[in-house]
């Protein structure tokens, strides 16, 4: 998906998962995002999320959130995938 389309997406109730690591997520992020490194999520840990809730994945680039897209998809998520990254990102952020 498009990252401009994400606040329409939040506003019909999907949820966004930031899959950069820890530092890289307390640096900036969407307000009300939710933190689940793709490290964890290799390692299958995604127990913060909701089986029956719908998620926008995004990183920084696209890359990790592809990936990450990809495994939560599989572990029966549904998922979005932000094609672009946070980097691409000109609305709200929540920072240190």
């Amino acid at each position: 998906m498009d990252i401009t389309t994400i606040e329409d997406k939040v506003a019909d109730g999907w949820k966004i998962v930031d899959v950069r690591e820890v530092e890289e997520f307390e640096n900036g992020h969407i307000p009300n995002a939710i933190n689940v490194p793709l490290s964890s999520i290799s390692q299958g840990e995604h127990s913060v999320l909701e089986q029956d809730q719908k998620y926008i994945v995004i990183c920084q680039s696209g890359n990790r959130s592809q990936k990450a897209s990809e495994q939560l998809h599989k572990a029966g998520f549904q998922v979005l995938n932000v094609k672009q990254g946070m980097g691409s990102w000109t609305g709200d952020i929540v920072s240190p």
